[in-house]
């Protein structure tokens, strides 16, 4: 899993994202790209790299491709 820390203890890491990664990815990428009056929300969700890395990762690794067309 993607949003975990390396030291997470987890021995059989998966070969790609999984669908729980899809899942964070979807709600932390909205949490940060979305205009509030208040974005006191995303700016705790800042606090997290691995949070951080994970949007970063999927959108390049997914996302950036799609744009070079």
């Amino acid at each position: 899993m993607w949003f975990l820390p390396d030291g997470a203890g987890i021995t059989n890491w998966p070969k790609g994202p999984t669908e729980l990664d899809a899942l964070v990815f979807g709600h932390v990428f909205t949490i940060l790209t979305t205009p509030l009056p208040n974005n006191q929300f995303a700016g705790i969700v800042r606090g997290y790299d691995n949070l951080i890395e994970l949007c970063k990762r999927v959108e390049k690794d997914y996302f950036e491709k799609v744009l070079e067309h």
